[in-house]
């Protein structure tokens, strides 16, 4: 069964659709760059600004006929725009694949709860580029982004963990990473430590 991923946004949201899209090819899924070739299309959403809250709709409104799951920071801020569709909000997108399987099964999931733990994403491989989340959410309140509204800033790698992935991309000869988040200046606030540590 093929499966594409529309990602909207950042860097933080192109590598969670990553996350998305290995879990799904481990599992015998096949990927197709093409949305119109798929027969499940995942869109991951951006809540940042308007513009890009419209766009997501637009492709929903597009692809209705297709079986679509949603993901991403505006269904964790809107869910309501999206009654009736199976949501995977931000402390979920490790379930791709249960999801997935349950939308194949006539079941419609609403992950949406904050599970309020740090959660360990796997770092995303693109030879030859490594990206590894720190953290999401943001401590600002900036008048035109909705970030916030989606949750409060948490961190997910701690400095060992940070480590042993640099070691790691070191074996796999990689020679570029990327350090993603909604807000790297807050990259331990919480632990008393800042990305320069």
């Amino acid at each position: 069964m093929k499966f594409s991923i529309i990602t909207l946004g950042c860097k933080l949201n192109k590598a969670e659709g990553e996350i998305m899209k290995d879990i799904l090819i481990k599992k015998g899924y096949k990927y197709t760059e093409n949305p119109d070739e798929s027969e499940i299309l995942i869109i991951n959403t951006c809540t940042v600004k308007g513009p890009t809250e419209s766009k997501a709709i637009k492709l929903v409104n597009k692809y209705k006929d297709k079986k679509l799951i949603l993901a991403g920071y505006l269904v964790q801020h809107q869910p309501e725009l999206f009654n009736g569709y199976t949501l995977i909000g931000l402390d979920h997108i490790d379930e791709v694949d249960k999801v997935l399987e349950d939308y194949l099964n006539g079941k419609i999931d609403v992950l949406i709860d904050r599970k309020n733990t740090k959660k360990l994403l796997p770092s995303v491989d693109q030879y030859p580029i490594k990206i590894i989340i720190l953290q999401e959410g943001c401590l600002w309140n900036c008048l035109y982004c909705a970030t916030k509204l989606a949750g409060v800033m948490q961190n997910h790698i701690l400095q060992n963990i940070f480590i042993k992935n640099i070691r790691m991309s070191e074996i796999k000869w990689i020679k570029i990473i990327y350090f993603t988040g909604t807000d790297l200046a807050t990259y331990g606030y919480d632990l008393n430590i800042d990305l320069a540590d």
